[in-house]
């Protein structure tokens, strides 16, 4: 299976980054330098919230939304057999409820990282069949 990621770069300069795969301790060094404004990153059970985290710290996104995050639940309602093969002994103390897996401690277990580790990059959560609208601007400060 291939992965395509791509950094979309606008007209009035906004630059987003659109990153299908998981991440990895190395990719931060590949991805250093490119700051885009938005950037759609990928969650997995099978990722660690920090490596997240750091990735996210060499990028300077303003503003990160994750994606793809939304399928664990049902798949690990519908296999719970997976939950073994893909979630490391760590994330199951922080990521199971009563045996079953927990996507809200999930993404907030992502969001607080990226937090700690990037304090000027926003982690927004969307919600489905919710319409949102984006702005990029500033203001300056006297």
């Amino acid at each position: 299976m291939e992965l395509q990621n791509y950094l979309i770069t606008a007209s009035d300069g906004t630059k987003v980054l659109v990153w299908g795969g998981q991440t990895t301790p190395d990719q931060k060094y590949r991805l250093q330098g490119l700051q885009p404004d938005l950037a759609l990153l990928h969650l997995s059970p099978k990722q660690d919230p920090t490596v997240f985290a750091e990735m996210i710290h060499f990028l300077v996104p303003r503003v990160v939304i994750p994606h793809h995050y939304d399928m664990t639940k049902p798949l690990f309602d519908a296999k719970p057999e997976l939950i073994d093969l893909m979630l490391p002994p760590e994330a199951k103390a922080k990521f199971l409820v009563d045996g079953k897996f927990n996507d809200s401690a999930f993404v907030s277990a992502f969001s607080e990282a990226v937090k700690e580790k990037c304090p000027a990059t926003a982690m927004i959560e969307l919600k489905h069949h919710k319409w949102y609208r984006f702005a990029l601007a500033y203001q300056e400060v006297n």
